[in-house]
C-alpha cells in the first residue's frame, strides 16, 4: 500500500519556503490596485491552488446573483 508520503508532494513554494503565511489573505484593495501577490492577479494561478470549500461555493452562487441582478440561493 501507497503511503501518503509517497502519492503526495508539496508545492515547489512550500519546500523553498516561499510561501507566506500572509499571502492566504487576500486583501481585495491590492488586488484592484494590481499590487497584491502575483497568485491573485492571475485567475488562472489563483484557483489552481484553491479548493472549492462548499463555502466558496456558496459565496459565489451568491455574489454572481447580485452581480447579475437575480436573487441569489443560499443552496
Amino acid at each position: 500500500m501507497t503511503t501518503i508520503y509517497d502519492s503526495c508532494h508539496p508545492r515547489p513554494d512550500v519546500l523553498t519556503g516561499d510561501l507566506r503565511e500572509d499571502m492566504f489573505a487576500a486583501k481585495l484593495k491590492a488586488v484592484m490596485d494590481g499590487v497584491a501577490d502575483p497568485v491573485y492577479q492571475d485567475p488562472a494561478k489563483f484557483w489552481g491552488n484553491t479548493f472549492p470549500t462548499e463555502g466558496l461555493k456558496v459565496l459565489l452562487k451568491e455574489v454572481m446573483g447580485r452581480l447579475s441582478g437575480s436573487k441569489p440561493t443560499n443552496t
